[in-house]
């Protein structure tokens, strides 16, 4: 739901990497209320004590089950301090795997409750929908995805060819490595994003020699011919294949020597893949290699 805010002055940009308290006291709000209305009823069920039947959510059973799955996270949930080290996106996880849309069937009135039966399709869309909501609404870099993980949310220029690219380059390898690198990227961790530079970094090593394996310079001389339909861009790509080549070589990337400058944020890891990622995506599809 957009709210006058947001129908006015369109939402806030999706920048922020933060879980604040406000965003974490919607979480646990979303998670608790579907406790209580027995979306978690299919995986931890209340029976009924005459019939067996589900009739909710044993809460107990997903506490516990809950704080065994999930660092830093109690039970029940204390809305007033947000978990540690990203357990409040852990939590968003467990709950997508779990959940299902209760739906009342008999009514015992005997035991005045419902036998409930379940939709899981039904419960995990409006669960995503709720939690996507909340992200959007604060301005969140997250988003649940329909097979139950957190991403992120790219920088908004490189977001949509992040989603889109195809990377058709005829080695297997090399199209591993450029996937692997693009989902780890992606990840909400600082350590998976640097993990997702090198292995940008090592896909770049690797496409220098498509042309000519077994000369590197040769191979890259080739590429960036193809690639350059006027002398001034052809000086401008070799410039900037060597500036990242460098950059690659000079930072605690992929050499971890007492030499190599350690990247000492987010922001230099998503500037420097941003950087090396437009450079491989213009030259693979310039050579008829990504769509």
């Amino acid at each position: 739901m957009n709210y006058f805010s947001q129908r006015e002055l369109g939402p806030p940009p999706r920048i922020s990497e933060e879980i604040t308290i406000s965003v974490w006291q919607a979480i646990v709000a979303a998670t608790e209320r579907r406790v209580r209305d027995g979306s978690f009823g299919n995986t931890f069920p209340e029976r009924c004590f005459e019939h067996n039947y589900t009739v909710g959510t044993d809460a107990q059973l997903f506490g516990r089950a809950l704080v065994g799955a999930v660092a830093s996270v109690t039970w029940p949930l204390n809305e007033n301090e947000v978990p540690r080290n990203f357990s409040a996106l852990d939590l968003i996880e467990f709950c997508y795997a779990r959940v299902a849309q209760p739906r009342r069937e008999a009514w015992h009135d005997y035991g005045r409750h419902y036998r409930l039966s379940f939709d899981v399709n039904a419960g995990r869309a409006e669960f995503r929908a709720e939690i996507n909501g909340i992200f959007a609404g604060h301005g969140v870099a997250f988003d649940l995805n329909e097979e139950g993980q957190i991403v992120r949310l790219a920088p908004p220029e490189v977001q949509q060819v992040l989603n889109t690219a195809v990377f058709t380059t005829g080695d297997a390898d090399l199209n591993r490595l450029l996937n692997t690198a693009r989902a780890k990227f992606l990840r909400p961790r600082a350590e998976d994003r640097l993990d997702g530079l090198e292995k940008l970094v090592d896909a770049w090593e690797r496409i220098k020699t498509l042309e000519d394996p077994n000369d590197k310079r040769r191979s890259i001389t080739l590429i960036l011919d193809r690639c350059a339909g006027n002398p001034t861009l052809r000086e401008l790509l070799e410039n900037q294949a060597l500036c990242l080549t460098n950059a690659g070589n000079s930072f605690m990337i992929r050499h971890h020597e007492v030499n190599k400058v350690p990247l000492e944020n987010s922001e230099q890891v998503d500037f420097l893949f941003e950087a090396l990622f437009a450079l491989v995506y213009y030259v693979l599809r310039s050579t008829g290699r990504a769509a």
